[in-house]
């Protein structure tokens, strides 16, 4: 390579010699898809991984769309996303069941259960990835 400087400052690059010394392969080095992760320790297998955007709800007196009393550990969505008894693992919330359905719980939402308002408004609304799990 020949470099040119004026005043002080390169001015110029050039490639006095190029050799390729092996020729290049294309070939597929892996394939597949990842159906494991470890959190915390705890390996979770899984079906498919979602970026869901998450709120909270608490306890309205009203059963789930399961039967259920809501409790700590359920979560509503959209069942043409996730199925209805579906075991998930929700970053930041842990491992829960897909136990109700919300009225404007529509695509990837999800609305995570907590014990009080005010967990639910520290909560907020925020990303969350979402393991539907095997």
């Amino acid at each position: 390579m020949k470099v040119t400087y004026h005043d002080g400052k390169e001015a110029k690059r050039e490639i006095l010699l190029s050799e390729v010394v092996r020729q290049p392969v294309n070939e597929v080095i892996a394939r597949g898809t990842i159906t494991s992760v470890s959190r915390g320790g705890l390996r979770l297998d899984f079906q498919r991984a979602l970026i869901a955007e998450a709120t909270a709800y608490t306890y309205s007196g009203r059963r789930t769309a399961t039967g259920k009393n809501p409790a700590v550990g359920m979560v509503s969505v959209d069942p043409a996303v996730i199925p209805l008894g579906s075991r998930l693992y929700v970053e930041g919330y842990g491992y829960a069941t897909a136990a109700d359905r919300g009225s404007s719980i529509k695509g990837n939402k999800i609305d995570v259960f907590l014990e009080s308002k005010d967990a639910c408004r520290k909560w907020g609304r925020r990303p969350v990835k979402v393991y539907v799990l095997k």
